[in-house]
Order: structure tokens, then C-alpha cells, then sequence
């Protein structure tokens, strides 16, 4: 499910997906390191706590391009992090 959040930039979207498993089993998935790499990437200096900046190791690349920024961690809950990809291309109009 993708929901714009008008609180957000525009270009901003919500990730929610639903799993058949308990919120303790996805919590774990989406926060230990070894977990989340299989989901996305390898995070680097990761914590589920508000105001952690971390990185996303990108494959084959020698910089860790992708900085993040952890802003809504409700255990079991809600995890929410920003995240900027300097090497990425803008979006066009």
C-alpha cells in the first residue's frame, strides 16, 4: 500500500505492508541489522530510536550513498525513518 502523506514533500511516499506474522517477529525483522539486510540493504550504525542517523551500505559502491534518519520508532508499532540518496537522479515535473 502506498499513501502520500501531505505532511511530507510531495515526493514523499508511505510504505505499509501487512504480514501474516506477529508485530514482535516483523519488529525484530525490520531492526536487527542481519534482518533488515535481506528486506533492503545493509544498514550501518542503525538503532530503532528517534533521532539515529545511520547508512545504507549500497553494493558495489565504495561510499555508503544512502543517509537515513530514524523519526517515529513505536516498538511493535510504527518505524519510521527519511532517508537521502545523494546519487540518485531528481524527479522531473
Amino acid at each position: 500500500m502506498l499513501i502520500a502523506d501531505p505532511q511530507l514533500n510531495p515526493a514523499a511516499v508511505e510504505l505499509g505492508n501487512f504480514f501474516p506474522q506477529t508485530a514482535e517477529v516483523v519488529w525484530t525483522a525490520l531492526t536487527q541489522p542481519d534482518l533488515l539486510e535481506r528486506w533492503l540493504l545493509r544498514p550501518t550504525g542503525f538503532a530503532a530510536s528517534v533521532g539515529t542517523h545511520f547508512r545504507f551500505a549500497v553494493p558495489d559502491s565504495s561510499t555508503n550513498a544512502i543517509t537515513c534518519e530514524v523519526l517515529v520508532a513505536r516498538p511493535y508499532e510504527r518505524l519510521t525513518y527519511s532517508w537521502t540518496y545523494r546519487q540518485a537522479e531528481p524527479p522531473t515535473k
